[in-house]
């Protein structure tokens, strides 16, 4: 059965209702910001001092301190309020100290810091993991401007005998993590068998390497760039 025009549009109405808007935990009119306790009233508008809500539920809330409103929202609505805001790291105290009103400072700077936490925990510490995973030599080992120039690279000096297959590499800054090349471009490390640059970002931590420039080998004590030949001069 089709819905009614009635249907269709109360269906609309509970969807605006619920469709999330950016909420400041903290509002104050711009002329009054140098009342709340912080050296940085722009701050207002930082992430750290937003969250989503309801578009309804951020219309009744209003332009009101937070204690004032998440206190009335967890007698009137939500007595699970507290879980609810960790879950979005906003400190459960706001509910009962109403003296958070005044402390917007300390507030953003902490939910800042356990934002960067979580950041760093499922974004930047994966990184070398991911780089050993997901790390494609054909699109990574060489630069465009190696291509370009006609120097020799890793196969090459392979072949030739510059460099032999189980001599060991470190990256620049890290001497102590030694991996063998096992391949033109390969090396094994600590047991694993990982594209070169791979490698080389995991134990550096940077999104991309320049082998040439940043892998030693540990017998030369020299980067591998300084084994390529010359390009041709013209005569």
């Amino acid at each position: 059965m089709c819905p009614t025009m009635h249907e269709h549009q109360h269906h609309n109405r509970q969807h605006k209702q619920q469709h999330l808007m950016r909420h400041e935990v903290y509002y104050l009119r711009r002329q009054h910001r140098h009342e709340v306790e912080t050296e940085a009233p722009d701050e207002m508008d930082c992430v750290a001092n937003r969250t989503l809500i309801p578009r309804l539920l951020n219309i009744k809330i209003g332009r009101r301190a937070p204690h004032d409103y998440l206190s009335e929202l967890q007698a009137a609505k939500n007595p699970q309020l507290a879980i609810s805001l960790a879950s979005h790291l906003v400190p459960a105290d706001l509910l009962t100290d109403s003296t958070y009103n005044g402390f917007f400072g300390f507030f953003v700077e902490e939910r800042a810091r356990q934002i960067f936490a979580l950041i760093t925990r499922y974004a930047i510490e994966p990184l070398g993991e991911m780089a050993a995973r997901h790390g494609m030599p054909s699109e990574m080992e060489f630069d465009e401007p190696t291509r370009l120039s006609g120097r020799d690279r890793l196969p090459d000096m392979l072949a030739d005998g510059r460099v032999q297959l189980g001599d060991r590499v470190y990256a620049v800054g890290h001497p102590d993590k030694v991996a063998t090349i096992a391949s033109s471009n390969e090396v094994t490390y600590e047991g694993r068998r990982l594209a070169i640059n791979a490698w080389g970002q995991q134990v550096t931590g940077w999104a991309s390497i320049n082998i040439y420039a940043n892998v030693y080998l540990e017998r030369t004590g020299k980067p591998l760039g300084t084994l390529r030949a010359q390009p041709d001069q013209p005569e």
